[in-house]
C-alpha cells in the first residue's frame, strides 16, 4: 500500500493542476449541427476540438503551464473562420479574445465555464462566465417527443397560392419549407420534426418567394392594419401545434373559449377550419386587426393640387389638428381636414400619411386625396354594457369586437351591427375592443 500512495499523491497533483474550460455552444440550427473549436492566440493554422460533455455541453482541459493566453470558439463547420464567439458573447458583431489565463489566474479555480447566449445564462451574469460548475443550472436537453407543425395560409390573394417557410427566429438562414398536408382539408401544410434534431424556439412564416424576407408573420397573425412583430415558439410537450395566421379565422370548437394560444391552437384546427378562399369573393372584406397594439406615432404632410409641400410633418391627432381621423395602415382609413384649424384656402390637398414605426410585419405606406372644407362627424356609436355574466355590444356601424381578459388574451371576437350579447362565464375585469374604441368591463358572475 506505500508502494502506491506516491503514484496516488502524483495522480492527485496533477488533476489539480488542470484546468477546465467548460462550453455550452448558441442554440442555433448551425451550431447544433457543428462542435466547437478553440483557437489558441489568433493561430488558426492549429485547433484545438472540444470534446463532448453531458446535457449539450462541450469541454477542454490544459495543464496549468499551456494555457493559451487568448482563444476565440469556432464552428468547426465554419471552415473560412468567419464567425468566432468571443468574450462579448453570442450574437456579437466584434470578436473580443477570451482572456484564458487570466480569468482561471484571476479566479484560482480549476474551472470556467462560458455560456455566450445571454437568454441561455440562468442569472443577469454580464458577461457569461462562470467560476465554477454549472453544467446543471444551464443546458439544452432533449425532446420527448417528435413535433409537426401544421399552418393553414391566410386568406388573402398574395396567400392563397403559395408555400409557407418556417424562418429561425435567431438566425434567417435556417429555415424549413413546409409541404402539403395528405389530408383532406384546403389550404392545410406541415412540417415534421424528429426528437432527435434541431428545432427552433422561436420562428417566423413567411411565403417561399418572399427571398428577401419582407412580410414575416408572427405571433399575433395576419390581417389588414397594424399587429406586432412577436415570433411563434417552436418547443413545448406537445406532440403537434395547429397554426392559423389569418384573424378573420376562429378555429375553436363550438362553445370554447381562446385560452390564451394567440393564433397557435392545441387542438386538430384541421377539423373546425379549412381554407375558405373568400379573397377571390367579388365582396370579400377582411377584417383589420390592431389588437395588442400599441399605435406609433402617425405623422402628415400637406400639399397643394401641384405636389408644393404646405405642411411639413405633423402628428395625426383625433381632433382639434388640420388633419384627423383613424388610421390603420391597410384598412379602411377615415382621414378628414378641417378649415378651422387649417388655416388653409378652400380647395384640393394632398394629405400624406406615415407611421413611424420599423418593428411591423405589415406597415403599408399610404396616401389620402382629401379636400380643405368641412366634414360631417363621422364618428360612430358605441356602447358596451355589462349585465351579470354577459356583455352587450352595440354598434351603429359594422365592426369587429375583441373580448379580452386582464393578461390580454383574446376570449371572443366577432363582428356586430346593432347589438350583440357575448358570454363571458367567469367573473372578473375585462377589456372589450370596438373598432377603434376600447371599453373597460367588470363581470360579476351569475
Amino acid at each position: 500500500m506505500l508502494k502506491i500512495f506516491p503514484i496516488l499523491l502524483f495522480v492527485s497533483i496533477a488533476f489539480s493542476a488542470e484546468k477546465t474550460f467548460f462550453f455550452l455552444p448558441p442554440d442555433t440550427k448551425s451550431w447544433f449541427d457543428s462542435s466547437p473549436i478553440i483557437v489558441e492566440n489568433g493561430d488558426k493554422q492549429s485547433f484545438k476540438e472540444m470534446l463532448a460533455d453531458t446535457l449539450h455541453w462541450f469541454r477542454y482541459s490544459w495543464d496549468e503551464d499551456s494555457l493559451p493566453d487568448s482563444i476565440l470558439i469556432y464552428r468547426d463547420s465554419d471552415s473560412l473562420f468567419s464567425e468566432p464567439i468571443g468574450a462579448q458573447g453570442f450574437p456579437s458583431e466584434i470578436a473580443v479574445q477570451i482572456p484564458l489565463k487570466s480569468l482561471f489566474e484571476d479566479s484560482r479555480e480549476g474551472v470556467i465555464s462560458f455560456i455566450p447566449e445571454e437568454e441561455m445564462r440562468p442569472d443577469e451574469d454580464a458577461y457569461g462566465f462562470y467560476t465554477s460548475d454549472i453544467r446543471l443550472r444551464s443546458y439544452l436537453g432533449s425532446f420527448k417527443s417528435d413535433l409537426t407543425v401544421f399552418v393553414l395560409v391566410p386568406d388573402y390573394k398574395e396567400w392563397i397560392e403559395e408555400t409557407p417557410v418556417m424562418v429561425d427566429a435567431k438566425d434567417s438562414r435556417d429555415d424549413w419549407e413546409l409541404v402539403p398536408d395528405d389530408s383532406a382539408f384546403a389550404g392545410w401544410f406541415r412540417f415534421h420534426f424528429s426528437k432527435e434534431e434541431y428545432r427552433p424556439a422561436w420562428f417566423y412564416l413567411y411565403k417561399k418567394n418572399d427571398t428577401l424576407r419582407k412580410a414575416p408573420i408572427g405571433k399575433n397573425g395576419y390581417a389588414l392594419g397594424e399587429t406586432p412583430l412577436w415570433p411563434l415558439g417552436g418547443r413545448g410537450e406537445e406532440d403537434s401545434i395547429f397554426i392559423v395566421p389569418d384573424l378573420n379565422y376562429d378555429c375553436l370548437p363550438e362553445g370554447e373559449f381562446l385560452a390564451g394560444q394567440g393564433i397557435v391552437y392545441e387542438n386538430d384546427a384541421r377539423q373546425v377550419c379549412t381554407l375558405q378562399y373568400n379573397c377571390l369573393k367579388p365582396d370579400f372584406n377582411p377584417g383589420c386587426s390592431h389588437i395588442n397594439f400599441s399605435p406609433s406615432p402617425v405623422y402628415y404632410s400637406i400639399f397643394s393640387a401641384d405636389s408644393e409641400l404646405v405642411k411639413p410633418d405633423e402628428p395625426l391627432l383625433s381632433q382639434k389638428s388640420c388633419v384627423w381621423g383613424i388610421f390603420v395602415p391597410g384598412c379602411n382609413e377615415k382621414i378628414f381636414m378641417e378649415n378651422e384649424y387649417c388655416q388653409l384656402d378652400a380647395g384640393n390637398y394632398l394629405v400624406k400619411i406615415h407611421v413611424k414605426n420599423l418593428d411591423s410585419a405589415f406597415f403599408v405606406p399610404y396616401t389620402v386625396a382629401s379636400t380643405a372644407l368641412p366634414f360631417p362627424d363621422f364618428r360612430n356609436k358605441v356602447d358596451v354594457i355589462a349585465e351579470n355574466s354577459f356583455v352587450w355590444i352595440s354598434s351603429a356601424a359594422s365592426e369587429r369586437y375583441f373580448v379580452l381578459n386582464a393578461l390580454g388574451q383574446v376570449l371572443a371576437r366577432g363582428k356586430v351591427l346593432g347589438s350583440v350579447k357575448v358570454e363571458i362565464p367567469t367573473a372578473g375585469n375585462y377589456w372589450v375592443r370596438v373598432g377603434s374604441e376600447t371599453h373597460f368591463v367588470r363581470i360579476r358572475g351569475k
